[in-house]
């Protein structure tokens, strides 16, 4: 008896990477991690229907925290007007005094 005959490749329903490999007959629903796009899938063996679970989080953040940093650029910190202030005072002192 030949297994490789035997065994099916099951293949990413979005990007086609291997998932798993099964027996011909294998029933039963299995949770499987994609590598290549991380989408985690039910995948019925019997029927095979896929099921999407979920997107690994890190994906499903990155363009929440791409625009929470680019309005914290934006936005300046409530001190940083004082930071500032203090910042010319110290300049001019510095020069006022550099210039006696």
């Amino acid at each position: 008896m030949n297994i490789k005959s035997n065994i099916q490749r099951v293949e990413c329903p979005v990007c086609s990477n291997r998932l798993l490999d099964k027996v011909e007959g294998a029933k039963g629903q299995v949770q499987s991690k994609c590598q290549r796009c991380k989408r985690v899938w039910e995948v019925d063996l019997d029927k095979n229907e896929f099921k999407l679970l979920s997107v690994i989080i890190a994906e499903k953040m990155s363009h929440l925290c791409g625009v929470l940093s680019q309005s914290l650029r934006r936005k300046e910190p409530p001190f940083a007007e004082c930071c500032a202030t203090i910042n010319r005072i110290k300049k001019s002192l510095l020069y006022n005094n550099l210039a006696c």
